[in-house]
């Protein structure tokens, strides 16, 4: 295994909160898991999270459940701490989850040489990205409100990309990769 790009993923408008758990969170810890095995000097894993990751709160109890999205109890134990029917929070969990699990990952990659890694886009010009921008107006006053003024480029986001898979980011692993154009910093954390 050269490069794995994960990109898996379905938005807050896409899909109820628990489909959208099942899919960015606990379905990308199934691909990592599976990829582990073949993973080798030189293997490198970028998974796409969310610049939206960093809004959620740092609640050490709700921590605890999403860094083992797969234990049997997982959405029992989650619905006692968060809605896990709200979408929109359920979306932002999802990829604070996955910022957190290349964190988890790096260890166990790194001894076989391997890298893992995070790559948070903001709003993007994607047909994913459009849609939210249509169901939630207030999306395209955060993108005219951002350092860059416009949404990120599917190229945007693929130089990162290509980038983070090359020799020339040998050294980074277990690490999110903020792309989002700088919305981050005019956005409440």
């Amino acid at each position: 295994l050269e490069a794995l790009i994960v990109t898996a993923g379905v938005s807050g408008s896409q899909a109820p909160g628990r489909r959208i758990l099942e899919v960015n969170l606990m379905g990308v810890e199934r691909v990592v898991r599976a990829a582990e095995p073949k993973v080798r000097q030189g293997t490198v894993a970028v998974l796409v999270a969310s610049q939206s990751g960093y809004m959620v709160p740092n609640v050490p109890e709700l921590f605890e459940v999403i860094d083992d999205p797969l234990a049997p109890d997982f959405m029992e134990r989650l619905s006692q701490i968060i809605d896990v029917d709200a979408s929109s929070s359920c979306y932002q969990l999802s990829k604070r989850g996955v910022h957190r699990m290349v964190r988890r990952h790096a260890k166990t990659w790194g001894l076989r040489g391997g890298r893992i890694l995070s790559l948070s886009p903001g709003i993007s010009d994607t047909p994913m990205g459009n849609e939210e921008i249509g169901n939630n107006p207030i999306m395209l006053k955060m993108v005219e409100a951002c350092p860059m003024g416009r949404p990120g480029s599917t190229e945007d986001i693929a130089n990162v990309m290509e980038f983070l898979t090359s020799p020339g980011a040998a050294y980074m692993t277990g690490s999110d990769v903020l792309v989002d154009g700088g919305m981050s910093n005019v956005l409440p954390m």
